[in-house]
């Protein structure tokens, strides 16, 4: 039942008694609803009646065959052999603002008997009193309880590989500190523009880039390395600024419902064995209704990310014997790939070393050049080098 209060009075849609109102014979009993964020069609329940708070005379419930209902539902056809048991998942969309409770459900047995079983839900023990702890007193319980305000946006979000990707691994399994290219794809599925998208997560992965694809496989990793990170808030790296903007929606700025926009970011994985990375997003409605006191909403997306191993780093510090000031650090590299059975060399082609109070500087004559006549180190499995620093 739904009940709905204006400056005329208060009315009640509901259907909990089976009270059949005939409507009248002009009225199209067969209407259906659909929505652009389902594939689902809606209708008028059985036994829906509307009462109008305006009218004073006796017969003032009408059939929501007559009238515009407050709420629909969905409708399932099936058959159920002896002994065995379904899963039935019934859909309900509220049509207007108001205060929204669900008391049961009723189901039609061979389209002659009705059956009505009514929900009991116990609300949580009182702990606040000395009396309420004594007598077990429970509160109101609101499991199936809600006030339905003004239309609300509502995203999902989702990682998809990107058409564009050519990058050895971005479709298989992901490697410690891989950097591999993705696409943020949210949708608006709710009935109100979204705005203000920002995204916390729980591990600084993420790199969000602004433009298309030509520019973002233009660059190297060597040079998005050197360059700052965009739309991060706050040093930590895990608080971004999702951007929406020129990516062609119907208003800038702006996700519409059933718009869909494909952010280009770069995840950058880290740790070891299986991680679960979280993000949770926040957005605002773009028009704030003074009757509402919810202006944004969250969305919470949590990962499992599986990570092989893929290059080992140990360090050592040893004083120098030639120089009485000096040390020598030496950096053991190791190849622990193990995402396949076979192919599984890599090349170490910089090992970079990062220190504010001393000079580094490598040994000469410890890694051969490439044909291009840059330092390279080819790695097989379970293989090592080891590079020593003058520090």
């Amino acid at each position: 039942r739904m009940s709905r209060t204006t400056s005329n009075g208060t009315s009640l849609c509901t259907n909990e008694d089976a009270i059949q109102i005939t409507p009248l014979a002009n009225r199209n009993d067969q209407r259906q609803w659909t929505f652009h964020s389902s594939k689902l069609e809606f209708s008028v329940p059985h036994f829906c009646r509307v009462e109008d708070g305006e009218s004073s005379s006796r017969s003032k419930w009408k059939s929501a065959m007559e009238v515009d209902p407050y709420f629909v539902v969905t409708k399932t056809s099936m058959t159920l052999p002896p002994g065995s048991s379904e899963t039935v998942s019934p859909y309900i969309c509220p049509l207007v603002e108001g205060d929204f409770e669900i008391l049961g459900v009723r189901c039609r047995l061979l389209d002659d008997v009705w059956v009505y079983h009514p929900f009991s839900v116990k609300g949580e023990l009182l702990q606040n009193t000395r009396s309420n702890r004594a007598n077990r007193v429970r509160a109101e319980p609101l499991v199936l309880k809600a006030k339905i305000e003004c239309g609300m946006p509502c995203l999902t979000a989702d990682l998809v590989q990107p058409l564009t990707a050519t990058n050895v691994g971005d479709s298989g399994p992901l490697l410690q500190g891989q950097v591999s290219k993705w696409n943020l794809r949210l949708t608006n599925v709710g009935t109100a523009p979204a705005k203000s998208i920002s995204v916390k997560t729980n591990l600084p992965w993420i790199t969000i880039w602004d433009g298309g694809d030509d520019d973002r496989n233009s660059k190297s990793h060597e040079d998005i390395e050197c360059e700052p990170t965009s739309y991060a808030i706050g040093p930590s790296g895990t608080l971004l600024r999702i951007p929406i903007d020129g990516f062609g929606l119907k208003v800038d700025g702006e996700l519409q419902p059933g718009e869909t926009v494909d952010v280009a970011v770069d995840l950058r994985t880290t740790g070891a064995a299986r991680q679960e990375f979280y993000m949770l997003f926040r957005y605002e409605l773009v028009e704030k209704s003074s009757n509402s006191s919810i202006q944004y909403r969250w969305l919470r997306k949590m990962l499992e990310v599986s990570l092989y191993p893929s290059i080992q780093l140990n360090a050592s510090l040893i004083p120098s014997y030639s120089q009485e000031s000096e040390h020598i650090i030496s950096v053991e590299v190791t190849n622990l790939r193990t995402d396949r059975p076979d192919n599984l060399n890599l090349l170490a082609k910089k090992v970079m070393l990062a220190s504010r109070a001393y000079k580094l500087e490598q040994l000469p004559g410890q890694v051969n050049d490439n044909d291009d006549g840059r330092p390279e180190v080819k790695l097989g499995w379970q293989e090592r080098v080891t590079l020593h620093y003058r520090v």
